[in-house]
Order: C-alpha cells, then sequence, then structure tokens
C-alpha cells in the first residue's frame, strides 16, 4: 500500500502526516469511535452504501452525534480520492470519534469525521490469494454475545491480540470463538466453510461482525444457486468441510488450505471470486 499524500478531518484537508489530537482525545484514551474500511476497484468505491448504512447504525449504537450525510461523505471521499491520486485501486477509512471532555462520561456526542485513502500497489480487482492461509483457533479470549459484538470500533484489543498470537505461531490467521466456545470469524474477517457442496457461515447470533463482503458474497451465492446456510461453527465442523475461505471488504475472498492437519480445496472460491468481480 502507498502511503497517502492527504486526510479529511470533519471535511477540511490536512497532510497525512499532520499530527491531529493531543492526548486528550478520546480516540487515543479509549478508541471511542467506529470505522469502516471500503476497496476501491476501478476508481469506484465498492458497496459504499452498505459500509455506510453499517457506519452510521454503529455510530447511533454508540450514542454519537453524526452531522455529515451519507452524500457529503460520498462527496468528501471522492476529493480525497482524487487529491492522493488514486485512478484504480485503494482502500479508503471513514471513522468517526466521539470529540468531548470527560472521562468514560463524554461531556457530549459530537464527533470527528476522519476520512483516510492509501493506493493499492495491485491490480484493479479482487484476486485470490496464492498460496492459502494457515490457521488455528485463538483461545486465550473469547467474544461475547451482545450487541457490541456486531459494532465496527476502534476498540480492536482482542482482534489485535489474537493476531499477535497468529504471528508468534507462524500463521496467517487466528480464528476466534465466542462465549459459547463456538468459532465465529477471523481477526479482520469472516468465516465460511464447504461441506459437500453445501456453504455455511455463522450467523450474525454468534458474534460474528455483520461483514460487508459476507452480506455480497451470500446475495452472490443465492444469485447464482449455490446453497448456503447461516450455522453455528465447531472445530468439528471445519475438520469435517472440504474447503475454507475468508472475507473481507479489502480482499474479497481469501481461502485457507490447511487449518489443524487438514488439507482443503479451493473450487468454491475460485468460482465466487469470478463472481464477485462482476458485482463490483
Amino acid at each position: 500500500m502507498i502511503s497517502p499524500t492527504y486526510i479529511l478531518v470533519n471535511g477540511n484537508l490536512f497532510p497525512a502526516n499532520n499530527a491531529l489530537f493531543t492526548a486528550h482525545h478520546r480516540s487515543v484514551k479509549y478508541g471511542d469511535g467506529v470505522f469502516e474500511s471500503i476497496r476501491i476497484i476501478n476508481g469506484k468505491t465498492a458497496f459504499i452504501d452498505k459500509h455506510l448504512k453499517r457506519l452510521f447504525k454503529n455510530a447511533a449504537l454508540i450514542k454519537l452525534n453524526v452531522k455529515f450525510s451519507a452524500d457529503e461523505i460520498k462527496q468528501q471521499i471522492a476529493l480525497l480520492l482524487e487529491k492522493n491520486q488514486i485512478q484504480k485501486s485503494g482502500r479508503i477509512r471513514i471513522s468517526f470519534y466521539r470529540n468531548a471532555e470527560g472521562f468514560y462520561k463524554p461531556a457530549s456526542n459530537e464527533c470527528d469525521l476522519i476520512i483516510e485513502a492509501a493506493k493499492i500497489d495491485t491490480l484493479s480487482a479482487y484476486e485470490l490469494n496464492m498460496p492459502g492461509l494457515v490457521v488455528d483457533i485463538y483461545k486465550e479470549a473469547y467474544k461475547p454475545l451482545h450487541f457490541l459484538s456486531e459494532v465496527k470500533s476502534s476498540s480492536s484489543l482482542l482482534y489485535v491480540l489474537a493476531a499477535e498470537w497468529a504471528k508468534q505461531r507462524y500463521l496467517d490467521d487466528a480464528l476466534l470463538i465466542n462465549e459459547k466456545k463456538n468459532i465465529c470469524e477471523a481477526t479482520s474477517s469472516n468465516l465460511f466453510w464447504v461441506k459437500n457442496s453445501t456453504v455455511y457461515t455463522p450467523p450474525l447470533s454468534e458474534a460474528c461482525l455483520p461483514g460487508i463482503m459476507r452480506e455480497v458474497l451470500i446475495e452472490v451465492m443465492q444469485k447464482n444457486n449455490f446453497e448456503v446456510f447461516e450455522k453455528p461453527c465447531t472445530e468439528a465442523d471445519l475438520l469435517e468441510a472440504h474447503e475454507l475461505f475468508l472475507s473481507n471488504a479489502i480482499f474479497g475472498i481469501k481461502w485457507i488450505v490447511a487449518f489443524k492437519n487438514k488439507r482443503y480445496f479451493t473450487n468454491t472460491a475460485k468460482k465466487l471470486i469470478t463472481y464477485l468481480n462482476q458485482t463490483v
């Protein structure tokens, strides 16, 4: 990824390397905010309406007063892409942070809007990873089953620790468990598995994030006559599966080649990434 030149803060352009906050800002102290990561493909903000719908929903869930409309944010994104000379492939991060005095109890719910855009030095399409990923289950902490588990929050310590755990074990990613000890997602992705040509993914009630790419892939599969079901996921389910893959908005689909001592195929992931590129 190529470093950006500019960022936008509350609609105003700043050099990307400018210091924006003091140590008193709630983003620094508490990670008090929500965000979205969006892929740019052929100059288009992929699935932007779905992302903004989730962003505003999450902002409302954590009681933020957002003063920008979806159309205003789209206009700001277009400006930033132009300023950072992103014409084909890139990624955007949109963040809302509560901007108020106070400790845990904020003095108000006003928020700052920060938009970042960086160029990705790759082809302007989703590409399937080669080789496949090697993963295992992170069991040192779990995701609780409540409404905040569905919020894409700036407070991401669980994901950071799981990713660090995977790195220390020379794994490509870690799978997370919920308080029922079911597998719910990976560190930055939703999880799918395939058994006998049927595709499964954990339901949102299992504490997984309602991923935009998860939603898109389910729509793509239904449109193209795949059998796809939501089902709680156990370790046994993955060991009995024929294929495993992950999804998120930036890379689309990543297939898993190994979990424990099991090795997996990639037939479904190859088909889906072709259909996916046709939807952008």
